[in-house]
C-alpha cells in the first residue's frame, strides 16, 4: 500500500519519519490528488511538532518544505497550522513555547515573565499578545477582593498596550469583565470601556451565566457593564461620553426587562447628554412608580430647564423620607442654585448652610466649589431664613400635576381591602374595565388616604402608567356614580331558598344561576321565591369563578328570557303522589301543602326552566302560586 491512507496510518501509529518519507513518495507519484496533499501536509506538521523543541534548525527546514506545499484555500485547519509553525523564524518562538509549557503546568508567574520577554522581542506577534493577555486576565482574576487601584490599573494598562489581540474575542470580553468587577476602584473605568470598544460585545456577552454550584443565573456581561457605567457616571460630567453611554444603554436595556432600574440609568444618562425631552419620557414612569423616593424626583428635576417644574421636583425630593439627610446633600445645593438664580437669597443661603452642616456632621470634606459659594457677595450679605419647610410644601404641591398631566383618567371601582398583619402590609384593590371581568390592581392605601376608607364597590377614577411589566396607579380620586356601576347587570328570578345554609338560588338563564350568600349580601335573607332581582356579577379570574357583588329587587325580568314564564290551568295530582302538574309545570309537595291544593284545582303562578338529570332534558318547575306568599 503506497497511498495516502498508509501515510496516515503510520503517522497515527507514531512512525512520523516513515510517514513523512512515504508522503514525499506519494506526492512524487501524484501531487494533484487532494488526499495526497493532505497526508503530506499533516506528516510535515507532525514531524515539525516532534523536533521543534530539540532541533530548531531541522524544524525550520521542514517549515520551508511545508511552505512550498500548494494547499487549497478551503483547508482552513491545515493552513492555520502551517501559519503557526511559520513563526519558527520569529526570535520569540522559543520563548512562547516555554511560556505555554509554564502556563500549562500552572506556573503562571514564570509564564507571565516569558510572555513579557516575547512581547519585547516581537510586539506585533499575535500569539505573544494573546498569550500575555490570558496571563494578565489570570492576574486580575486572582487579585484579592480588597485589591486596591494601584494593583489593578497597571495590569489593565499593560493589556491596553498589546497591539495584536483579536477582538471581538473571548479574552477581550474576559478583560472587560474583570475591569467591570472592580469598576468602583477604577477612576478611569469609563475611559477604559470607551477604549475597549463596545462594538466588540459578542452574542455570548449578552447571555446570563449559569452557576452549577448554586443553580442560579447571574447577570450577563452587558448587564454588569450597564450597572458599572451608571455608577461611574455619578462622578463624571463629560457630555461626549454620556452620548455613547446613553446609546449603549438605550440599545440594550429592553433586552433585560427584569432589570427594573435600567430605564432609570438610561434616563439619567440621557439627561447628561442634554436630550431632556427623551430623558423625561424615560424617567416619568419611574417617578410615578417611586413617588416616595427622593432620588426619583431629583433625576426628574434634572430633565427640566423651566424653573417652576424643576423647583417642584426638588422640593418634593426634599420632602421624601430618607434614612439619612446625607443622601440629599446635593439636592439642597441644586435647589440653592435655582433659588439664587431667582434672587431668593435668604432661602438659597439656608440650603447651602444645610448642605455644609450635613457634610460637617458626616465628617466629609467641604469641596472647593462649596467653599467658594460661601465667599460670594450675595451669600455674605443675605440673612438665611430659619426654615425652608413652608417653601418645600408650597412648591411640592405642584409635583403631582407634573406626573399626571399627560395621563388619561380611567373609571374604576374599589374591589377589595386587605387588612394589615405582622407579615403583610394593608392593601386597597381597585379594578378597571367595562365588562364582567375587572383588571384589578393593588395599591398602598397610605399613598391615597382620601379614598382608602371607601367601601367596596365605590366608584373611583385612576391615572395609571406601566413600570417594567407592572401597571401602577399614579393617582386616584372618588368619582360620581353608582355602586359597582362598571359591571353589567343581569336579571334573575329567585328559584330556591335554603335558610339552613343561608343561600338564595337565583336563576339567570336556562343554563346559569348564581348564589346569594347571606354573609356577603345580608339583604338576601329578605328575598322570597319568585321575586325578580337585578344582579351585578364579578368574575374572579384567579379562582375561575363568578360571584355576585350586589343586587336589587326589580318589578319584571328583561324581555326575551326563555327560562321563566307564567302558567294558568288545572292541577293533576295522581292518587298517592305528593306532587302534581299543571300541564308540563311540576308543582312541588311543599307548594301543594302550603296552598292546600287538590286534584283538578284551578292554579296560576310562575315557573322556571331547569335541567332534569333523571329525564335528561329541561323541565319547568313551579316556584310561585298566585294567591298567597
Amino acid at each position: 500500500m503506497t497511498d495516502s491512507r498508509e501515510v496516515n496510518r503510520l503517522r497515527k501509529a507514531g512512525q512520523i519519519q516513515e510517514a513523512l518519507e512515504l508522503a514525499r513518495q506519494v506526492m512524487r507519484e501524484d501531487s494533484s490528488d487532494i488526499w495526497n496533499v493532505r497526508a503530506y501536509g499533516w506528516a510535515l506538521h507532525d514531524a515539525i511538532k516532534t523536533i521543534v523543541n530539540r532541533d530548531l534548525d531541522a524544524a525550520k527546514r521542514l517549515v520551508e518544505e511545508f511552505n512550498t506545499l500548494n494547499i487549497p484555500e478551503n483547508e482552513d485547519l491545515l493552513l492555520s497550522r502551517r501559519e503557526y509553525y511559520s513563526g519558527l523564524t520569529d526570535p520569540s518562538f522559543q520563548l512562547l513555547q516555554q511560556a505555554k509549557a509554564k502556563s500549562k503546568n500552572r506556573e503562571y508567574t514564570e509564564a507571565l515573565k516569558l510572555y513579557r520577554q516575547a512581547i519585547r522581542q516581537s510586539p506585533q506577534s499575535k500569539e505573544a499578545c494573546e498569550g500575555l493577555a490570558w496571563e494578565l486576565w489570570r492576574c486580575l482574576k486572582d487579585l484579592p477582593k480588597n485589591a486596591q487601584t494601584g494593583q489593578i490599573v497597571p495590569l489593565l494598562r499593560e493589556y491596553e498596550g498589546l497591539h495584536a489581540v483579536e477582538n471581538p474575542s473571548d479574552i477581550h470580553s474576559r478583560i472587560l469583565a474583570s475591569a467591570t468587577w472592580v469598576a468602583d476602584r477604577l477612576p478611569n473605568y469609563i475611559q477604559f470601556v470607551k477604549w475597549w470598544g463596545l462594538k466588540n460585545i459578542r452574542y455570548e456577552d449578552r447571555q446570563q451565566q449559569y452557576s452549577q454550584n448554586s443553580g442560579k443565573y447571574f447577570d450577563s456581561l452587558v448587564e454588569r457593564v450597564i450597572k458599572a457605567l451608571h455608577q461611574a457616571g455619578k462622578k463624571h460630567d463629560e457630555t461626549a461620553d454620556f452620548i455613547w453611554i446613553s446609546k449603549f444603554i438605550g440599545d440594550n436595556y429592553k433586552s433585560f426587562p427584569e432589570q427594573q432600574w435600567f430605564p432609570y440609568y438610561y434616563g439619567k444618562a440621557l439627561a447628561k447628554t442634554g436630550d431632556l425631552d427623551a430623558a423625561k419620557e424615560i424617567v416619568l414612569p419611574i417617578v410615578r412608580a417611586k413617588q416616595a423616593e427622593f432620588w426619583a424626583w431629583d433625576v426628574l428635576a434634572s430633565t427640566y430647564t423651566d424653573p417652576k417644574p424643576k423647583k417642584a421636583c426638588l422640593c418634593k425630593s426634599l420632602q421624601c423620607k430618607v434614612k439619612s439627610d446625607s443622601f440629599r446633600v446635593n439636592v439642597h445645593l441644586e435647589l440653592a442654585d435655582l433659588l439664587q438664580s431667582e434672587g431668593a437669597y435668604p432661602e438659597a443661603k439656608k440650603e447651602i448652610l444645610t448642605a455644609v452642616e450635613i457634610r460637617t456632621n458626616e465628617k466629609w470634606k467641604i469641596p472647593s466649589d462649596l467653599q467658594n459659594l460661601q465667599q460670594q457677595e450675595w451669600f455674605i450679605n443675605a440673612e438665611a431664613v430659619a426654615s425652608n419647610e413652608a417653601l418645600y410644601k408650597s412648591h411640592a404641591s405642584n409635583a403631582q400635576d407634573i406626573l399626571t398631566a399627560n395621563l388619561p383618567w380611567v373609571d374604576a371601582l374599589v374591589t377589595g381591602h386587605r387588612e394589615g398583619t405582622k407579615d403583610k402590609k394593608p392593601l386597597l384593590f381597585v379594578g378597571t374595565g367595562d365588562g364582567q371581568s375587572l383588571d384589578e390592581m393593588p395599591v398602598n392605601p397610605s399613598k391615597f388616604p382620601h379614598v382608602k376608607e371607601l367601601p367596596i364597590g365605590s366608584p373611583v377614577r385612576l391615572k395609571t402608567d406601566t413600570f417594567g411589566d407592572k401597571r401602577i396607579v399614579v393617582t386616584i380620586e372618588k368619582r360620581d356614580g353608582d355602586e359597582w356601576d362598571l359591571l353589567p347587570s343581569f336579571g334573575g328570578v329567585v328559584s330556591h331558598i335554603n335558610d339552613a345554609k343561608k343561600i338564595v338560588h337565583v336563576k339567570t338563564s336556562r343554563q346559569e344561576f348564581c348564589l346569594l350568600h347571606y354573609d356577603r349580601l345580608p339583604d338576601a335573607a329578605t328575598l322570597k321565591l319568585g321575586m325578580f332581582v337585578e344582579i351585578k356579577i364579578k368574575k374572579d379570574t384567579k379562582r375561575n369563578r363568578d360571584y355576585p357583588v350586589s343586587f336589587r329587587v326589580i318589578e319584571m325580568l328583561p324581555e326575551g328570557n326563555d327560562y321563566y314564564k307564567a302558567f294558568d290551568g288545572h292541577i293533576r295530582i295522581n292518587e298517592g303522589n305528593p306532587f302534581g302538574f299543571v300541564d308540563d309545570h311540576y308543582v312541588t309537595p311543599a307548594l301543594i301543602q302550603e296552598f292546600f291544593l287538590e286534584d283538578l284545582n284551578h292554579v296560576s303562578g310562575s315557573s322556571v326552566c331547569e335541567w332534569n338529570d333523571r329525564k335528561g332534558k329541561y323541565t319547568w318547575k313551579v316556584i310561585r302560586i298566585n294567591g298567597g306568599e
